[in-house]
């Protein structure tokens, strides 16, 4: 569970709207039915479901979105892609990273 989508980017791109007003407003805006109440993880979910299904299934006027990659996920260090820590990490080389390391041992043993 490394990688993940961000439906809320796919849902802009696809439906050229952006995803405002929360879960339920997403739901009814494409015509759906939105189920149970809300905030509640099992209901989020299937109402989710339901806008990836709508996507997936397509319709006149916006035709079927094809999921073709995860939009987020982590790197190595397990930062999200693209957050300030992951990029930091980059950004410092293996060197200079060993010698934080060092410096952080050398000051517990103080």
């Amino acid at each position: 569970f490394d990688q993940w989508v961000d439906l809320k980017i796919l849902y802009k791109r696809h439906y050229r709207k952006e995803p405002k007003g929360g879960l339920q407003a997403c739901v009814e805006r494409l015509g759906l039915t939105f189920e149970g109440r809300a905030h509640d993880g099992l209901i989020d979910s299937r109402n989710t479901a339901a806008i990836v299904l709508h996507m997936a299934r397509g319709s006149m006027l916006f035709g079927s979105f094809t999921f073709r990659r995860p939009t987020r996920g982590l790197d190595k260090n397990g930062y999200a892609f693209g957050s300030k820590q992951s990029r930091a990490m980059k950004r410092k080389s293996p060197e200079s990273l060993g010698k934080e390391q060092d410096e952080s041992k050398e000051s517990k043993r103080s």
